[in-house]
């Protein structure tokens, strides 16, 4: 999709206006082979039969993981979670079960910066294992939103924005439950943890993904172009404030400086920047259209200057492939700017009022989250 225009373009009004759809490169977390039939002592031919086909299913969802498709994770994930609470019921239902060596799940973080030679935690509970897999099936969903969305334009645009915002609503499903109902009940929960496994995490993820979701809705309504500017001011209001708060549970973290990788933090910075631009812009638009010349400039200087402090990617940052995006951003709010201002300036010479004095009204969500729940355990007993 092109996200850089000509100065030309936006005079000429030929330049589309944008709305930031902002996807983190997270990598899938990777784990490593369990062979659960030689680890638990039974003689049970349908215990044994069950341990295998549990085993043969973490097998599959390893290999998805390490290819990096969000598609076969996701399919590998749906076949191992019957076999995989089946398990854990099992193992909960039968304290007297034996094993035959130490069992132990190893899992690595979405937030690794060396996902090539990934760090890998190792924890021997059960709750571990059930986290790691649901929070690691959210970031399926997210991913493959994320090439769903890099991947709309032509023909087939409309029907990629409908699966992408399927996927993102499920997503933040997934991960409500997972800060809810799994790390909730993990009461000693270890120190060295993936970083996802941070419960204050966890929980900043529906938000976050939902506002995803909701700027793509806004792109929508900018390319039909019958929403009225108030309104997408509302939605893009929403928007900032969830990106906002997911910045915000990232920088309350004792971690936040020292161990949480540079090129993210800079991420969550362009993040909330360029969606409270983006808000700041649609409530200018919507001043505009009540010809209130000076509040409307008002409105686009404020977020003229919160572009400023997003840090363009150099061509050989990780960071690269949002350079085209964030400048695409940038340049529509500078343009609207410029424009506002050359218009105030030279015909309608209304004052313009300082930030903290400027009307914020309460964002309005459209996108809400598709609940999810684990499926049914697949067997019951060892």
């Amino acid at each position: 999709e092109r996200t850089i225009w000509t100065m030309a373009e936006y005079n000429g009004g030929t330049a589309p206006e944008r709305q930031p759809v902002m996807v983190y490169g997270w990598t899938l977390p990777k784990s490593k082979k369990i062979a659960f039939q030689n680890l638990f002592r039974t003689d049970d031919n349908i215990s044994k039969e069950n341990l295998s086909r549990t085993s043969a299913a973490r097998d599959e969802v390893v290999a998805a993981l390490d290819s990096g498709s969000a598609s076969a994770a996701i399919t590998a994930f749906e076949k191992y979670f019957p076999l995989l609470y089946g398990l854990v019921v099992s193992v909960e239902e039968n304290p007297d079960l034996r094993l035959n060596s130490p069992l132990n799940f190893t899992w690595s973080s979405a937030f690794d910066p060396k996902p090539s030679k990934p760090q890998f935690y190792t924890c021997y509970t059960y709750r571990f294992e059930a986290c790691m897999a649901v929070i690691t099936y959210g970031f399926c969903h997210l991913m493959k939103s994320a090439e769903l969305i890099a991947s709309a334009g032509g023909e087939g645009e409309e029907e990629n924005w409908k699966k992408a915002l399927n996927f993102l609503k499920t997503g933040a499903g997934i991960f409500e439950y997972a800060a809810d109902r799994e790390l909730n009940r993990w009461l000693d929960i270890p120190k060295e943890k993936p970083l996802e496994l941070n419960l204050q995490v966890c929980k900043a993820f529906p938000g976050y993904i939902l506002s995803v979701a909701q700027s793509l809705t806004i792109r929508k309504a900018l390319k039909a172009g019958t929403t009225s500017k108030s309104v997408m001011a509302k939605l893009a209001i929403d928007v900032w404030r969830k990106s906002e708060q997911f910045h915000l549970a990232f920088k309350g973290l004792p971690e936040y400086k020292k161990d949480i990788d540079a090129n993210f933090k800079t991420w969550l910075v362009a993040l909330e920047s360029l969606t409270k631009a983006a808000a700041y812009k649609y409530m200018g638009a919507s001043s505009y259209e009540e010809e209130k010349w000076g509040i409307a400039l008002s409105y686009l200087n404020v977020a003229a200057s919160d572009v400023k402090n997003v840090e363009m990617p150099s061509a050989t940052s990780p960071l690269a492939r949002y350079r085209n995006e964030w400048q695409g951003c940038r340049e529509d709010i500078e343009h609207v700017q410029r424009s506002y201002a050359n218009e105030n300036n030279h015909i309608y010479f209304h004052k313009t009022i300082a930030a903290n004095e400027l009307e914020m009204p309460d964002g309005k969500t459209l996108v809400t989250l598709q609940s999810w729940m684990p499926p049914q355990p697949g067997y019951n007993r060892l």
